[in-house]
Protein backbone atom coordinates (compact mmCIF):
# COMPACT_ATOMS: atom_id res chain seq x y z
CA UNK A 1 0.00 0.00 0.00
CA UNK A 2 2.85 2.73 0.70
CA UNK A 3 4.43 1.96 -3.22
CA UNK A 4 0.95 2.29 -4.33
CA UNK A 5 0.63 5.62 -1.92
CA UNK A 6 3.87 7.31 -2.81
CA UNK A 7 3.28 8.48 -6.45
CA UNK A 8 -0.28 9.30 -5.47
CA UNK A 9 1.05 11.60 -3.06
CA UNK A 10 4.13 12.85 -5.15
CA UNK A 11 1.44 13.87 -8.49
CA UNK A 12 -0.67 15.27 -6.14
CA UNK A 13 2.17 17.46 -4.33
CA UNK A 14 3.33 17.98 -8.15
CA UNK A 15 -0.17 19.57 -9.01
CA UNK A 16 -0.69 21.61 -5.91
CA UNK A 17 2.51 23.38 -7.06
CA UNK A 18 1.71 23.67 -10.35
CA UNK A 19 -1.64 25.31 -9.19
CA UNK A 20 -0.23 27.56 -6.86
CA UNK A 21 2.55 28.77 -9.54
CA UNK A 22 -0.34 29.08 -11.88
CA UNK A 23 -1.71 31.86 -9.11
CA UNK A 24 1.57 33.69 -9.07
CA UNK A 25 1.80 33.84 -12.20
CA UNK A 26 -1.68 34.96 -12.75
CA UNK A 27 -0.94 37.96 -9.97
CA UNK A 28 2.25 38.78 -11.69
CA UNK A 29 0.87 39.21 -14.73
CA UNK A 30 -1.78 41.66 -13.69
CA UNK A 31 0.63 43.61 -11.93
CA UNK A 32 2.71 44.10 -15.10
CA UNK A 33 0.17 44.30 -17.84
CA UNK A 34 -1.72 47.10 -17.00
CA UNK A 35 1.30 49.23 -16.02
CA UNK A 36 3.87 48.47 -19.21
CA UNK A 37 1.74 48.36 -22.60
CA UNK A 38 4.54 45.94 -23.84
CA UNK A 39 3.91 43.83 -21.26
CA UNK A 40 -0.19 43.75 -22.13
CA UNK A 41 0.35 40.41 -24.12
CA UNK A 42 1.25 38.34 -21.27
CA UNK A 43 -2.30 38.67 -20.23
CA UNK A 44 -2.90 36.14 -22.85
CA UNK A 45 -1.33 33.40 -20.39
CA UNK A 46 -4.62 34.38 -18.09
CA UNK A 47 -7.30 33.07 -20.30
CA UNK A 48 -5.09 30.29 -20.99
CA UNK A 49 -5.07 29.09 -17.61
CA UNK A 50 -8.67 29.98 -16.84
CA UNK A 51 -9.74 27.48 -20.05
CA UNK A 52 -7.26 25.18 -18.33
CA UNK A 53 -8.28 25.07 -15.17
CA UNK A 54 -9.84 21.55 -13.70
CA UNK A 55 -12.55 23.47 -11.86
CA UNK A 56 -14.91 26.48 -12.25
CA UNK A 57 -13.46 27.81 -9.05
CA UNK A 58 -9.73 27.10 -9.61
CA UNK A 59 -10.91 29.06 -13.44
CA UNK A 60 -12.75 31.91 -11.50
CA UNK A 61 -9.87 32.15 -8.97
CA UNK A 62 -7.32 32.93 -11.70
CA UNK A 63 -9.47 35.31 -13.32
CA UNK A 64 -9.70 36.98 -9.73
CA UNK A 65 -6.08 37.39 -9.12
CA UNK A 66 -5.33 38.91 -11.93
CA UNK A 67 -8.00 41.24 -11.62
CA UNK A 68 -7.01 42.23 -8.23
CA UNK A 69 -3.75 42.86 -8.98
CA UNK A 70 -4.39 44.49 -12.43
CA UNK A 71 -6.89 46.62 -10.55
CA UNK A 72 -5.38 47.63 -6.97
CA UNK A 73 -4.22 51.07 -8.28
CA UNK A 74 -8.25 51.60 -7.91
CA UNK A 75 -8.14 51.93 -4.19
CA UNK A 76 -6.10 54.82 -3.26
CA UNK A 77 -7.92 56.53 -6.49
CA UNK A 78 -11.41 56.25 -4.82
CA UNK A 79 -9.62 57.44 -1.51
CA UNK A 80 -8.99 60.22 -3.37
CA UNK A 81 -11.34 60.75 -5.55
CA UNK A 82 -14.47 60.47 -3.35
CA UNK A 83 -12.72 61.35 0.03
CA UNK A 84 -13.25 58.06 1.85
CA UNK A 85 -11.38 56.77 4.13
CA UNK A 86 -8.79 53.55 3.14
CA UNK A 87 -11.46 51.19 4.65
CA UNK A 88 -14.38 52.45 2.83
CA UNK A 89 -12.79 52.34 -0.13
CA UNK A 90 -11.48 48.91 0.44
CA UNK A 91 -14.52 47.20 1.13
CA UNK A 92 -16.25 48.49 -2.39
CA UNK A 93 -13.14 47.44 -4.49
CA UNK A 94 -13.14 43.85 -2.59
CA UNK A 95 -16.90 43.75 -3.50
CA UNK A 96 -17.11 44.99 -6.47
CA UNK A 97 -14.00 42.88 -8.53
CA UNK A 98 -15.46 39.30 -7.80
CA UNK A 99 -18.60 40.57 -9.59
CA UNK A 100 -17.33 42.01 -12.45
CA UNK A 101 -15.74 38.86 -13.61
CA UNK A 102 -18.92 36.70 -12.78
CA UNK A 103 -18.98 36.06 -16.32
CA UNK A 104 -15.41 33.87 -16.45
CA UNK A 105 -17.13 31.95 -13.38
CA UNK A 106 -20.83 31.15 -15.83
CA UNK A 107 -18.85 30.47 -19.18
CA UNK A 108 -16.16 28.23 -17.84
CA UNK A 109 -16.42 24.44 -18.90
CA UNK A 110 -13.97 21.42 -18.20
CA UNK A 111 -13.42 20.60 -21.70
CA UNK A 112 -12.94 22.60 -24.77
CA UNK A 113 -16.84 22.37 -26.27
CA UNK A 114 -17.45 25.98 -28.39
CA UNK A 115 -14.27 27.71 -27.18
CA UNK A 116 -14.10 29.88 -29.86
CA UNK A 117 -17.96 31.08 -29.08
CA UNK A 118 -17.35 31.08 -25.63
CA UNK A 119 -14.18 33.66 -25.33
CA UNK A 120 -16.05 35.54 -27.54
CA UNK A 121 -19.01 36.01 -25.47
CA UNK A 122 -16.28 37.01 -22.48
CA UNK A 123 -14.85 39.56 -24.66
CA UNK A 124 -18.40 41.01 -25.94
CA UNK A 125 -19.71 40.56 -22.15
CA UNK A 126 -16.69 42.72 -20.43
CA UNK A 127 -16.48 45.30 -23.44
CA UNK A 128 -19.86 46.57 -23.37
CA UNK A 129 -21.64 48.03 -20.56
CA UNK A 130 -22.01 47.52 -17.79
CA UNK A 131 -18.59 45.84 -17.26
CA UNK A 132 -17.19 47.51 -19.94
CA UNK A 133 -17.78 50.57 -18.20
CA UNK A 134 -15.75 49.54 -15.19
CA UNK A 135 -13.02 46.58 -16.90
CA UNK A 136 -9.53 47.95 -16.46
CA UNK A 137 -6.90 45.51 -18.04
CA UNK A 138 -8.75 43.65 -19.64
CA UNK A 139 -7.18 40.23 -20.67
CA UNK A 140 -8.54 40.56 -24.54
CA UNK A 141 -6.28 43.57 -24.81
CA UNK A 142 -3.71 41.43 -24.88
CA UNK A 143 -4.72 38.59 -26.69
CA UNK A 144 -5.18 42.08 -29.19
CA UNK A 145 -1.33 42.05 -29.36
CA UNK A 146 -0.97 38.64 -30.30
CA UNK A 147 -1.24 39.98 -34.48
CA UNK A 148 -1.94 44.14 -33.67
CA UNK A 149 -2.15 46.46 -36.51
CA UNK A 150 -5.09 45.06 -37.65
CA UNK A 151 -8.09 46.79 -35.37
CA UNK A 152 -11.05 44.65 -35.62
CA UNK A 153 -9.47 41.72 -37.25
CA UNK A 154 -6.51 41.43 -34.35
CA UNK A 155 -9.66 41.56 -31.80
CA UNK A 156 -11.16 38.57 -33.78
CA UNK A 157 -7.78 36.75 -34.83
CA UNK A 158 -6.57 37.12 -31.16
CA UNK A 159 -9.50 35.60 -29.86
CA UNK A 160 -8.69 32.63 -32.08
CA UNK A 161 -4.85 32.35 -31.65
CA UNK A 162 -5.70 31.69 -28.26
CA UNK A 163 -7.73 29.31 -28.39
CA UNK A 164 -5.86 27.56 -30.75
CA UNK A 165 -2.88 27.72 -27.89
CA UNK A 166 -5.38 25.98 -25.38
CA UNK A 167 -6.41 23.57 -28.13
CA UNK A 168 -2.26 22.85 -28.69
CA UNK A 169 -2.37 22.44 -24.76
CA UNK A 170 -4.31 20.20 -24.58
CA UNK A 171 -2.85 17.50 -27.61
CA UNK A 172 0.97 18.11 -27.24
CA UNK A 173 1.04 19.38 -23.01
CA UNK A 174 2.52 22.92 -22.34
CA UNK A 175 6.00 23.01 -24.30
CA UNK A 176 5.01 23.74 -27.63
CA UNK A 177 2.21 26.03 -26.86
CA UNK A 178 4.66 27.79 -24.72
CA UNK A 179 7.41 28.45 -27.34
CA UNK A 180 4.75 29.49 -29.87
CA UNK A 181 3.69 31.99 -27.62
CA UNK A 182 6.69 33.37 -27.43
CA UNK A 183 7.31 33.32 -30.49
CA UNK A 184 4.52 35.19 -31.27
CA UNK A 185 5.18 38.11 -28.74
CA UNK A 186 8.74 38.48 -29.60
CA UNK A 187 7.52 39.25 -33.17
CA UNK A 188 4.55 40.94 -31.89
CA UNK A 189 6.44 43.25 -30.17
CA UNK A 190 8.56 44.46 -33.50
CA UNK A 191 5.28 45.49 -35.54
CA UNK A 192 2.44 48.01 -35.31
CA UNK A 193 4.69 51.36 -33.37
CA UNK A 194 2.20 53.91 -34.53
CA UNK A 195 4.48 56.91 -35.28
CA UNK A 196 3.73 60.54 -33.64
CA UNK A 197 0.76 62.41 -35.22
CA UNK A 198 2.82 65.17 -37.37
CA UNK A 199 2.65 68.34 -36.07
CA UNK A 200 1.05 67.53 -32.56
CA UNK A 201 2.55 67.63 -29.03
CA UNK A 202 1.65 66.72 -25.45
CA UNK A 203 1.97 69.71 -22.90
CA UNK A 204 1.88 67.96 -19.41
CA UNK A 205 0.59 70.54 -17.04
CA UNK A 206 0.90 70.99 -12.77
CA UNK A 207 -1.41 72.55 -10.60
CA UNK A 208 -0.93 73.64 -7.43
CA UNK A 209 -3.80 71.83 -4.89
CA UNK A 210 -6.37 74.60 -3.04
CA UNK A 211 -5.75 77.05 -5.62
CA UNK A 212 -5.72 77.77 -9.70
CA UNK A 213 -2.36 78.93 -10.40
CA UNK A 214 -0.96 76.48 -12.61
CA UNK A 215 2.39 76.10 -13.24
CA UNK A 216 3.45 74.09 -16.77
CA UNK A 217 6.24 71.42 -16.49
CA UNK A 218 8.53 72.03 -19.46
CA UNK A 219 6.66 74.79 -21.21
CA UNK A 220 10.34 76.15 -22.72
CA UNK A 221 10.52 73.01 -24.69
CA UNK A 222 6.79 72.76 -25.14
CA UNK A 223 6.91 76.28 -26.58
CA UNK A 224 9.88 75.62 -28.62
CA UNK A 225 7.88 72.58 -30.05
CA UNK A 226 5.19 74.87 -30.73
CA UNK A 227 7.05 77.52 -32.97
CA UNK A 228 9.30 74.49 -34.85
CA UNK A 229 6.02 72.90 -35.71
CA UNK A 230 3.99 76.10 -36.50
CA UNK A 231 7.18 76.96 -39.56
CA UNK A 232 6.33 73.36 -40.69
CA UNK A 233 3.86 72.70 -43.54
CA UNK A 234 0.84 72.21 -41.70
CA UNK A 235 -0.25 73.82 -38.39
CA UNK A 236 0.36 72.90 -35.02
CA UNK A 237 -1.76 71.25 -32.70
CA UNK A 238 -0.61 71.27 -29.00
CA UNK A 239 -2.88 68.85 -26.62
CA UNK A 240 -3.38 69.69 -23.17
CA UNK A 241 -4.81 68.15 -20.00
CA UNK A 242 -8.15 67.40 -18.34
CA UNK A 243 -9.37 70.79 -16.49
CA UNK A 244 -6.38 73.13 -17.84
CA UNK A 245 -9.28 74.44 -20.25
CA UNK A 246 -11.36 75.57 -17.11
CA UNK A 247 -9.98 78.15 -14.77
CA UNK A 248 -10.17 81.64 -15.21
CA UNK A 249 -6.64 82.03 -16.66
CA UNK A 250 -5.95 78.57 -18.81
CA UNK A 251 -3.22 77.07 -19.25
CA UNK A 252 -4.65 77.21 -22.56
CA UNK A 253 -4.81 80.64 -22.98
CA UNK A 254 -1.31 81.29 -21.80
CA UNK A 255 0.18 79.19 -24.72
CA UNK A 256 -2.25 80.66 -26.84
CA UNK A 257 -0.79 84.08 -26.16
CA UNK A 258 2.86 83.05 -27.10
CA UNK A 259 2.96 81.27 -30.46
CA UNK A 260 2.10 81.60 -33.88
CA UNK A 261 -1.36 82.28 -35.35
CA UNK A 262 -1.80 79.31 -37.19
CA UNK A 263 -1.29 76.82 -33.93
CA UNK A 264 -4.57 74.74 -32.52
CA UNK A 265 -5.24 74.15 -29.23
CA UNK A 266 -7.15 71.39 -27.32
CA UNK A 267 -7.65 71.31 -23.62
CA UNK A 268 -10.19 69.56 -21.17
CA UNK A 269 -12.71 71.88 -19.40
CA UNK A 270 -16.00 71.61 -17.30
CA UNK A 271 -19.22 72.67 -18.74
CA UNK A 272 -21.62 72.37 -15.51
CA UNK A 273 -21.16 69.38 -14.08
CA UNK A 274 -19.40 67.96 -17.29
CA UNK A 275 -15.78 67.69 -18.44
CA UNK A 276 -15.56 68.87 -21.62
CA UNK A 277 -13.15 69.40 -24.39
CA UNK A 278 -12.06 72.96 -25.84
CA UNK A 279 -10.61 73.67 -29.28
CA UNK A 280 -8.95 76.88 -29.45
CA UNK A 281 -7.77 78.80 -32.37
CA UNK A 282 -6.74 82.78 -32.97
CA UNK A 283 -9.48 83.83 -33.08
CA UNK A 284 -12.26 81.13 -32.18
CA UNK A 285 -13.37 78.66 -29.31
CA UNK A 286 -15.75 75.63 -29.81
CA UNK A 287 -16.42 72.68 -27.84
CA UNK A 288 -15.61 69.55 -29.58
CA UNK A 289 -16.31 66.49 -27.16
CA UNK A 290 -18.19 65.39 -24.14
CA UNK A 291 -17.72 63.11 -21.58
CA UNK A 292 -19.69 60.33 -22.29
CA UNK A 293 -18.26 57.62 -19.21
CA UNK A 294 -17.67 59.51 -16.02
CA UNK A 295 -16.16 57.36 -12.93
CA UNK A 296 -18.73 57.27 -10.63
CA UNK A 297 -18.95 54.30 -8.33
CA UNK A 298 -19.16 52.08 -10.83
CA UNK A 299 -18.94 54.05 -13.91
CA UNK A 300 -22.01 56.46 -15.49
CA UNK A 301 -22.67 56.92 -19.30
CA UNK A 302 -24.46 59.44 -20.59
CA UNK A 303 -26.48 58.03 -23.02
CA UNK A 304 -27.50 60.91 -25.19
CA UNK A 305 -24.21 61.97 -26.23
CA UNK A 306 -23.12 58.56 -27.54
CA UNK A 307 -23.10 59.73 -31.17
CA UNK A 308 -20.22 62.26 -30.38
CA UNK A 309 -17.76 59.84 -30.26
CA UNK A 310 -15.33 61.51 -32.66
CA UNK A 311 -14.25 64.87 -34.12
CA UNK A 312 -12.26 66.65 -36.77
CA UNK A 313 -9.45 68.53 -35.76
CA UNK A 314 -6.82 70.65 -37.90
CA UNK A 315 -8.32 67.83 -40.78
CA UNK A 316 -7.73 64.82 -39.15
CA UNK A 317 -10.43 62.50 -37.96
CA UNK A 318 -10.00 61.72 -33.81
CA UNK A 319 -11.02 60.08 -30.97
CA UNK A 320 -10.95 62.43 -28.23
CA UNK A 321 -11.22 60.69 -24.31
CA UNK A 322 -11.37 62.39 -20.73
CA UNK A 323 -8.99 60.78 -18.48
CA UNK A 324 -11.23 57.56 -16.99
CA UNK A 325 -12.57 57.00 -20.88
CA UNK A 326 -8.93 56.18 -21.56
CA UNK A 327 -8.36 53.35 -18.77
CA UNK A 328 -12.08 51.01 -19.95
CA UNK A 329 -12.22 49.29 -22.97
CA UNK A 330 -16.19 50.41 -23.74
CA UNK A 331 -15.06 54.26 -24.39
CA UNK A 332 -11.82 52.94 -27.00
CA UNK A 333 -13.74 50.52 -28.82
CA UNK A 334 -16.90 52.64 -29.30
CA UNK A 335 -14.63 55.18 -30.95
CA UNK A 336 -13.11 52.96 -32.67
CA UNK A 337 -15.91 51.72 -34.51
CA UNK A 338 -16.17 55.53 -36.37
CA UNK A 339 -12.64 54.70 -37.65
CA UNK A 340 -10.59 57.32 -36.07
CA UNK A 341 -7.12 58.40 -37.54
CA UNK A 342 -5.56 58.87 -33.97
CA UNK A 343 -6.90 58.81 -30.16
CA UNK A 344 -6.51 61.84 -28.00
CA UNK A 345 -6.44 61.31 -24.57
CA UNK A 346 -6.56 64.32 -22.08
CA UNK A 347 -6.36 63.34 -18.06
CA UNK A 348 -6.32 65.00 -14.27
CA UNK A 349 -4.38 64.06 -11.76
CA UNK A 350 -4.05 66.81 -9.53
CA UNK A 351 -6.73 65.28 -7.11
CA UNK A 352 -4.82 62.54 -6.26
CA UNK A 353 -1.76 61.52 -4.29
CA UNK A 354 -0.68 58.66 -5.90
CA UNK A 355 -1.45 59.55 -9.30
CA UNK A 356 1.47 58.31 -11.00
CA UNK A 357 0.01 54.57 -10.89
CA UNK A 358 -3.30 55.45 -12.51
CA UNK A 359 -1.56 57.57 -15.12
CA UNK A 360 0.51 54.75 -15.97
CA UNK A 361 -2.34 52.44 -16.54
CA UNK A 362 -4.24 55.38 -18.24
CA UNK A 363 -0.88 55.40 -20.81
CA UNK A 364 -0.52 51.83 -21.29
CA UNK A 365 -4.53 50.82 -21.99
CA UNK A 366 -3.98 54.06 -24.44
CA UNK A 367 -1.01 52.65 -26.09
CA UNK A 368 -2.81 49.12 -26.37
CA UNK A 369 -5.20 50.37 -28.32
CA UNK A 370 -3.18 52.13 -30.18
CA UNK A 371 -1.13 49.35 -31.80
CA UNK A 372 -4.37 46.95 -32.11
CA UNK A 373 -5.80 50.03 -34.24
CA UNK A 374 -2.41 50.96 -35.68
CA UNK A 375 -3.22 54.38 -34.63
CA UNK A 376 -1.27 57.08 -33.10
CA UNK A 377 -2.13 58.28 -29.51
CA UNK A 378 -1.05 61.47 -27.80
CA UNK A 379 -1.47 61.26 -23.97
CA UNK A 380 -1.73 65.24 -22.05
CA UNK A 381 -2.21 65.23 -18.22
CA UNK A 382 -2.56 67.72 -15.55
CA UNK A 383 -0.80 67.12 -12.21
CA UNK A 384 -0.91 67.52 -8.83
CA UNK A 385 2.61 69.45 -7.88
CA UNK A 386 3.91 66.94 -5.68
CA UNK A 387 3.40 64.50 -8.33
CA UNK A 388 5.60 65.92 -10.94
Amino acid sequence: MDILATPVAGIKKDSASVWKASFVACGLIGFVACQWHELYILATVVIVLWAKASTRVEAYCYVLIYTICSTWVVVPAIIDYLSWGSGQAFILWAAAMPVIILPWYGLYRSDNKCLELRLLSLLVLTWIPPIGLVQFASPFVGTSLLMPGFGWVSVAVGVVLVSLLIRLSTTYGWQLPALTLAVVIGLSSYISQPQRIPGWIAVNTAVEVGGLNHTISGSLKALREVREVSERDRPAVAVLGESTGGYSVSAAEMILGRVTESTVIIAGGRIDTQQAVFKWTSNSSEIVYRQRVRPVLLGHMDGEREGNRTTIIDGIKVAPLICYEGAVPYPLASAMGQKPKAIVVMGNFNWSRNARYFERVLRSHVSAWGRIFSVPTIVAVNRRLANV
